[in-house]
């Protein structure tokens, strides 16, 4: 199940067609995304500990790697192809 990803996806490729090569690309291209955002605020609340707003993507994030590691590329770009012809 795709969700909301699915949904984003499908929105942006109905304004803007992704070709064949970045949907190919788009589930590493994603999982480095998640992966800077989450280094970056476990980086940043070392620098500052007060600051709890730090911490806010990283439960969600890691959970969306430890989901997208489970299914896999192929298994992102299947379910995100699902999404793209629903």
């Amino acid at each position: 199940q795709s969700g909301a990803a699915g949904y984003l996806l499908r929105g942006y490729n109905n304004a803007c067609k992704l070709e064949p090569e970045e949907l190919e690309l788009l589930p590493t291209l994603v999982a480095c995304r998640i992966a800077c955002s989450v280094t970056m605020g476990a980086y940043s609340y070392q620098q500052d500990p007060t600051n709890e707003y730090l911490l806010v993507t990283q439960k969600p994030g890691w959970e969306v790697l430890e989901q997208m590691e489970a299914v896999g590329n192929e298994g992102m770009r299947a379910q995100w192809n699902t999404a793209l012809t629903s």
